[in-house]
């Protein structure tokens, strides 16, 4: 198979450290649409690509999944920097210049960065909303007070709002404490961590960049912040790849206002 013959745009994957034992040509399913995934090699990186791309792809499970599977792949063969979802090159030739070339040293800095490397997720919630009221209105006279005049009878539409919106205040308090314990338990033994987003009925959404050998040491710490935690249940998901750390954002020219380089 010979890369300069296969038409263009192309798909990329992932950008790695170049490696004989990955192939030319890849078995793993493309995102839907695309061509066969294969690599090319300069500058000892490597790009994992499909030729034949459209413009686009729908943002589906099935092709976030395609191309998940396809970078997890690849860096169980080489320590590997995903390339967002729906990143299209015009032309290979772009793929070696911007990349392959001028970016060689930056990527391969990069790269060492996350190899050996895990991520892991983890996340807390409620464990039993019933038990968080009964400890808020032990705890806060006020919100006790207001609930017990409105049981009797004694207050009306507006204090019902009010004391809606107290407790809702506390909720919040809680959980802000409750997370900002979480941090602070788990921040001295990884390299990095990132906040997701908090919907309704969670406490803490963390991503943890740590080294490969220290994930029971980390997984334990968690299961001992959760077994102190009445209130809460923390969930972890991994090892994974770490995409929340190493995911490039590629812009092709300097006129491409869409998107930015983030390697």
């Amino acid at each position: 198979m010979n890369p300069e013959s296969i038409e263009g745009p192309f798909y990329l994957y992932a950008i790695g450290r170049a490696n004989p034992d990955l192939p030319l040509v890849l078995e793993h399913s493309p995102v839907e649409g695309a061509g066969a995934p294969f690599t090319v090699t300069l500058n000892g990186l490597v790009a994992v690509m499909s030729g034949e791309s459209k413009d686009r792809y729908p943002i589906s499970r099935k092709n976030l999944m395609a191309h998940k599977n396809m970078v997890e792949q690849v860096i169980r063969i080489t320590p590997s920097l995903p390339v967002r979802f729906n990143t299209i090159a015009p032309s290979l030739e772009l793929v070696k210049k911007r990349l392959l070339t001028e970016k060689a040293a930056e990527l391969e800095a990069k790269i060492a960065s996350v190899e050996g490397r895990v991520e892991l997720s983890v996340r807390a919630t409620w464990l039993d909303e019933a038990k968080l009221l009964e400890r808020i209105l032990a705890q806060d006279s006020k919100i006790r007070d207001l609930r017990d005049s409105l049981a009797s009878g004694g207050a009306g539409h507006q204090e019902r709002i009010r004391l809606g919106q107290m407790v809702e205040n506390a909720i919040l308090k809680r959980r802000d404490e409750l997370g900002a314990k979480l941090e602070a338990h788990l921040k001295p033994l990884v390299e990095n961590f990132a906040k997701g987003t908090l919907p309704e009925g969670v406490v803490a959404n963390l991503s943890l960049l740590l080294p490969e050998e220290k994930f029971d040491e980390v997984e334990e710490a968690i299961y001992a912040f959760d077994a102190e935690n009445d209130l809460t249940v923390v969930r972890i998901t991994g090892p994974l790849a770490p995409f929340t750390f190493s995911e490039m954002t590629v812009r092709w020219s300097d006129d491409d206002e869409d998107t930015e380089e983030n390697t």
